[in-house]
C-alpha cells in the first residue's frame, strides 16, 4: 500500500493573462515521496432537585461576544408532552455535533427550569430523531423583527436593517455577500417589521427566547404572517443583560438569530452563518482569529467564507476541490471567482493523517467583497486545517507568498 508524502515548494508564479478572465494562477508543486422514544419519567417540581428522563426538541445556540473574544454554546430543551422549556447544562461538553431541531431524550437532574446533565461526553443525551439538515442553497425567506425594551430603543431603523440585509443601493448587503460567496447558489429575501415594544428592560434576565416570543406575539397581533419564512432574525437594543453581540441557532427550522449591534453588518452575516450550521473560522490561538472569513471576528467588514467552509456548504463543485495523492504541479484559481470562469480547481486538499484532517490550500485575491481583505490573506495561498466535513471549527495556519513554504514534519509535508 502506498503512502503519499506531499511536499510543497511554495513557488508562486502568476502568469499575465487577460484581465477579462481574471485568471491568476498559483503554481503549487507537490511531490509524492512515499505514496503509499422514551416517556416522561418525572416532572421537576419547585426548587427540588429531581432526577428526570424527558424527551423533546433540542435547540443549540451559539453566543458571540466579539468585544471580549468570548463565545459559548447554549442548549435549550422543549419537552414534547408538556411544552415546558428548560435550559440544559452539561457538566461534560457533548462530543457529538448537535443541531437545533433534533428530537432527543435527556437524562439528568432538574431544578426548576434547568436540567443538569452529568454523564461524561454528553452521553446523558440520546438522539431519537436527527435535526433536518439546514438548507444551504436557494432562496432563504427571512423575517426580521425589531424590538424596543421598556427603557431602551433599538439602535437602527427598519429602513437601515432592510438595506443591511436585502436592498443596499450599493449592492453591499448580506444578500449580495452570500450570493457572491456561494457563486449564486444561495440568496436572502424577506421583510422587516417593527420596532415593537416588549415588556422587558435592560436589567431583565438574559432570556432571549422570551424576548423572541414577546416580539413574535406583538408582530402576530399586528398581522404578520410567519408561515412563509424559514429564518427569523430579532434586532434588539445593545443595552441588555446578556453580554453578547449576537446569537444564532446552529441550524434549525425555522432558524433564529438575535442581533444586538446593528451597526456592525458582519454580525448579521456571522449569525446567519451559524444558522447555516457553520462554526467559527479560527486560528490555533484564537477562536475568531481567521478574519478572512465572515465566521471569524466581527466588526471588520463583509468578506467571503474560506475554502473549507465553501466545501462544507457544497458551494464549491466537486471538481473544484482536488485531493492531492501524487507528485506533480498543480494550478489553483482564485477562490473569489465563479467556478464557471475558471479552468483550474480552487482548493487543494492534502491528508493530515495524524489527526484525520486535511490541509486546504486556496488562493485569495482582493476581488468583490474581498476587496478590503487584510493583506495577510490576499495575493497569497491560504493554508487551513479542517476535517473535511461537519460543523466544526476551521483553522487558518499560514499565508504563503512567493518563495515561502509550509512544513509539517509529522505528516512529512516538507519544503
Amino acid at each position: 500500500m502506498s503512502v503519499c508524502q506531499p511536499r510543497l515548494s511554495g513557488v508562486l508564479a502568476l502568469s499575465q493573462l487577460s484581465t477579462s478572465c481574471l485568471l491568476l494562477w498559483f503554481l503549487v508543486s507537490i511531490v509524492c515521496l512515499l505514496c503509499g422514544r422514551p416517556a416522561l419519567a418525572q416532572q421537576p417540581t419547585g426548587d427540588v432537585d429531581t432526577p428526570v428522563t424527558v424527551t423533546g426538541i433540542l435547540h443549540v445556540v451559539h453566543g458571540d461576544d466579539f468585544d471580549h473574544h468570548r463565545s459559548k454554546f447554549l442548549y435549550h430543551f422543549e419537552e414534547l408532552q408538556t411544552k415546558k422549556h428548560f435550559h440544559l447544562h452539561f457538566l461534560h461538553p457533548p462530543t457529538a455535533q448537535l443541531h437545533s431541531g433534533a428530537i432527543v431524550t435527556v437524562q439528568g437532574t432538574a431544578h426548576g427550569s434547568e436540567i443538569v446533565v452529568a454523564a461524561a461526553g454528553g452521553t446523558g443525551l440520546t438522539t431519537v430523531a436527527p435535526a433536518t439538515a439546514p438548507t444551504v442553497s436557494g432562496e432563504q425567506k427571512t423575517l426580521v423583527l425589531l424590538a424596543n425594551f421598556s427603557n431602551a430603543t433599538v439602535g437602527c431603523s427598519v429602513a437601515n436593517v432592510r438595506d443591511t440585509l436585502f436592498t443596499d443601493p450599493s449592492t453591499y448587503s448580506i444578500d449580495d455577500l452570500y450570493q457572491e460567496s456561494s457563486y449564486g447558489q444561495l440568496w436572502f429575501t424577506g421583510d422587516v417589521y417593527g420596532p415593537y415594544n416588549i415588556n422587558y428592560s435592560t436589567t431583565s434576565p438574559c432570556d432571549y427566547y422570551a424576548w423572541a416570543n414577546a416580539v413574535e406575539a406583538a408582530a402576530t397581533a399586528s398581522g404578520v404572517n410567519f408561515s412563509q419564512y424559514t429564518r427569523r432574525v430579532y434586532v434588539l437594543p445593545s443595552q441588555n443583560s446578556c453580554g453578547y453581540t449576537g446569537l444564532g441557532t446552529i441550524g434549525g427550522s425555522p432558524s433564529q438569530a438575535w442581533i444586538f449591534r446593528c451597526d456592525l453588518h458582519d454580525v448579521f452575516g456571522h449569525e446567519l452563518g451559524h444558522n447555516l450550521a457553520t462554526q467559527h473560522a479560527s486560528t490555533p490561538s484564537s477562536e475568531y482569529g481567521d478574519t478572512s472569513d465572515i465566521m471569524g471576528y466581527a466588526g471588520i467588514g463583509l468578506r467571503h467564507m474560506n475554502a473549507p467552509h465553501k466545501e462544507e456548504l457544497g458551494w464549491l463543485p466537486a471538481g473544484q476541490v482536488v485531493t492531492v495523492t501524487q507528485s506533480g504541479t498543480y494550478k489553483i484559481a482564485p477562490l473569489e471567482l465563479h467556478p464557471i470562469d475558471t479552468v483550474a480547481p480552487q482548493a487543494l486538499k492534502i491528508a493530515k493523517r495524524d489527526t484525520n484532517e486535511y490541509y486546504y490550500f486556496s488562493y485569495r485575491l482582493p476581488l468583490g467583497f474581498d476587496a478590503n481583505l487584510a493583506a495577510a490573506y490576499t495575493n497569497r495561498v491560504n493554508v487551513h486545517r479542517y476535517p473535511g466535513s461537519g460543523a466544526v471549527f476551521t483553522y487558518f495556519l499560514q499565508g504563503l507568498t512567493d518563495g515561502s513554504s509550509f512544513t509539517d514534519a509529522v505528516n512529512r509535508v516538507v519544503p
